[in-house]
């Protein structure tokens, strides 16, 4: 197809071109909200643009060098968005092949996933260009820069450090998951606000200290650092600190007796909650003037509680709380809980006012790996914990309920496997079938192999060993089971340790003793044996 003058699209529908356009003299056009997809293989070489004569949002969708072609240049230039399911990489600027945002600005504008994830960056990926807001290529101005729209269906990861020019700026995230991996940076009162309801992730280490706003959906504080900012949490905003590994995040800077970061998270939400504890540091240096965290009646702080700790908000200075605040605690990426007391919240110059509670009270029974444990909440006048303890009756005790004589190393149902070894298998309290659970041996030309199941609750409250012997007559060799995740533990004398680890069924345990541990022409034995502390 071919286009003469000006070709200029409005339509409110989405208008699906196809076909392939070759040519059009001044270039695409689209208009008062029109919605078009270009979805041929397209060659003009005019620009592609957004010229709104009011300030309804225009939508185009296509993919760079296709639908966008290549020698196009992207102009988002007073209200639009640009969706795409592919990777949009430019050098910025007004020349063929090239992207800019701005001009003429009516209304908000950006970028959006669909289809796929994408990176957006001007410049290239291995060196994206750093950005000043306000500047050409990159001028969204006082409007918001849209990270996803709410048409969005995957995430977007905008690659370029920004320079956000001495006032505060808007990033809108409609729908899923935008990320803005490079550097927020700026002098004066340059600041962020989130709004929109999805999410956004910000990974990179971030100097600006302006106020940081979410108003709405997610800010996330995935990964780098923030410096003096006063983080306001507003209207259905949450505030999380995710990075997704056993790290910190920090937001602090030490330049001066006077500086520090707070958090006023009022009646809102604030989220660790991921598969790891990590901590969150809010630092203040020695003169900050007022509070540091200020949390009032209806707030919710959500923690993870792992293994052997929980995540941890930490702040330098005082703490401001009023009325009814609720603490809860999430426990999926634990196998087990460690006996102990944990810090949620420490605030080194006093932690006042207020009444912290953990899900409806001060205490909680939770169930990890089987096994109860008794929650027990602790506030002082600097901090926030909680107090994990065994509790109730083992998984075990449990399993062996209504047995005459329920003793670990006893074998009630006469079968030849003790009731403790008979869990641990999976077998029922009377196991009738005996060889469903035994572990099964073989021997190949290098190994003898014992296989066998490992109930998921055993884990935390037993001890399991293999043991070999050459004679029947000596010392057996033991051989420590305790992974919990799948892999292989190569142990000594060779033996190696399998586990498949099969979510909430039980773990496949495959013990390999190498037959080079026995004499030529001598015998290998192997069993197994179960302790409970």
């Amino acid at each position: 197809m071919s286009f003469r003058g000006n070709s200029v699209l409005n339509t409110a529908k989405p208008l699906t071109i196809g076909g392939n356009i070759v040519s059009i003299v001044n270039g695409l056009e689209v208009i008062k909200g029109a919605f078009v997809i270009l979805s041929g293989t397209n060659s003009y070489s005019g620009s592609t643009a957004y010229k709104n004569f009011g300030n309804t949002l225009s939508m185009i969708r296509a993919d760079d060098g296709v639908g966008l072609p290549t020698s196009s240049n992207l102009a988002i230039e007073t209200a639009g968005v640009f969706e795409t399911g592919a990777d949009l990489v430019r050098v910025g600027g007004a020349g063929a092949g090239q992207m800019h945002i701005g001009s003429n600005l009516k209304n908000d504008l950006g970028f959006s996933a669909f289809g796929g994830p994408i990176n957006v960056c001007f410049g290239t990926l291995a060196s994206p260009t750093a950005l000043t807001w306000g500047t050409a290529p990159f001028n969204p101005g006082a409007f918001a820069l849209i990270l996803n729209h709410t048409t969005a269906n995957n995430t977007l990861d905008f690659k370029n450090p920004v320079n956000l020019n001495a006032a505060v700026r808007k990033v809108q995230v409609g729908a899923n998951v935008a990320t803005m991996s490079g550097n927020l940076t700026g002098s004066g009162i340059s600041g962020l606000t989130k709004s929109g309801v999805g999410t956004l992730a910000l990974t990179g280490t971030s100097t600006y200290n302006g106020a940081t706003t979410v108003s709405a959906g997610i800010l996330n504080l995935k990964a780098g650092s923030l410096a003096n900012t006063a983080i306001a949490v507003s209207g259905t905003g949450t505030l999380a600190v995710k990075p997704g590994s056993t790290t910190s995040v920090s937001a602090d800077n030490t330049a001066t007796a006077t500086a520090g970061a707070s958090l006023n998270l009022g009646a809102r939400t604030f989220d660790m909650t991921d598969d790891f504890v990590s901590t969150f540091n809010l630092v203040q240096e020695s003169t900050f003037a007022g509070a540091a965290l200020t949390v009032t009646t209806g707030a919710t702080l959500k923690f993870s509680l792992g293994t052997a700790g929980t995540d941890r908000l930490a702040v330098t200075k005082t703490a401001a709380v009023s009325g009814t605040v609720t603490v809860t605690l999430d426990t999926t990426g634990a196998a087990s809980l460690t006996p102990g007391t944990y810090d949620l919240i420490t605030a080194d110059s006093g932690l006042s006012g207020g009444t912290w509670q953990l899900t409806g009270g001060t205490t909680q029974t939770v169930t990890v790996g089987g096994n109860d444990y008794d929650l027990t909440f602790n506030t002082s006048d600097t901090t926030v914990s909680v107090t994990v303890a065994s509790g109730g009756a083992s998984a075990y005790d449990t399993w062996a309920t209504g047995l005459a004589n329920p003793a670990f190393d006893f074998d009630s149902d006469n079968n030849g496997i003790p009731n403790g070894l008979q869990w641990i298998l999976g077998g029922t309290q009377t196991e009738n079938n005996p060889a469903a659970i035994d572990p099964l041996e073989s021997l190949d030309a290098t190994d003898l192999q014992l296989t066998f199941k490992r109930a998921d609750a055993s884990i935390a409250e037993t001890t399991l060993t293999a043991e070999w012997d050459i004679d029947l007559a000596g010392i057996w060799t033991s051989v420590p089971i305790t992974r919990t995740t799948d892999g292989t533990d190569t142990l000594d004398n060779g033996v190696t340790v399998t586990v498949a680890s099969n979510a909430a069924a039980p773990d496949d345990i495959t013990v390999k003793i190498p037959r080079i541990n026995a004499a030529p022409g001598a015998k290998l034995f192997a069993r197994i044996n179960a302790a409970k502390p």
